[in-house]
C-alpha cells in the first residue's frame, strides 16, 4: 500500500513539473518574461497580443468613461428624464383615478348586493349589452 501512495505522489509531482514548464514556455512565447537592460535592472515586457487575420481593429484601445458624469452633463438625458417623470406622474394619476372608480363601483355593488338588488342590476346590464 505504501508503494502505491509513493507512485501516485511521484506521478503527481511529474505532472506539476510538466504544467510549470508549459506555463513558462507559454509566457516566453507571448513575450511576458522580464529582461535585463544595460544597467542590470530588470524590465518587465508587456504581454504580447495574439493577432489574427480576422481581427477588425488590431490597434483598437479601450476607453473608460464615468457614466454618472455623462448622465448628469448630457442635456438629452436630462431632458428625457424630465419627460419620463411627467409620463410617470400622468400614469400614476390615471391609475389613482381608475383605482378610485373601481373602489366606488365595488362599494356600490356591495351595497346593492346587501339590499338584494345586485341580481337585478346584473341582469339589466347583460340585456343592455
Amino acid at each position: 500500500m505504501k508503494n502505491v501512495l509513493y507512485a501516485i505522489i511521484a506521478v503527481l509531482a511529474i505532472c506539476v513539473g510538466i504544467v510549470c514548464y508549459q506555463v513558462q514556455s507559454l509566457k516566453s512565447s507571448m513575450g511576458g518574461t522580464s529582461t535585463e537592460n544595460v544597467d542590470g535592472a530588470k524590465e518587465a515586457k508587456k504581454p504580447g497580443r495574439i493577432n489574427s487575420a480576422n481581427d477588425p481593429l488590431p490597434n483598437a484601445k479601450i476607453a473608460y468613461i464615468n457614466s454618472d458624469t455623462v448622465n448628469e452633463n448630457y442635456l438629452f438625458i436630462s431632458d428625457y428624464v424630465k419627460v419620463l417623470k411627467n409620463k410617470r406622474i400622468a400614469l400614476e394619476s390615471q391609475m389613482q383615478a381608475m383605482s378610485q372608480k373601481f373602489q366606488e363601483d365595488y362599494e356600490s355593488a356591495q351595497q346593492s348586493a346587501q339590499a338584494g338588488l345586485y341580481h337585478l342590476l346584473r341582469w339589466k346590464t347583460r340585456n343592455v349589452i
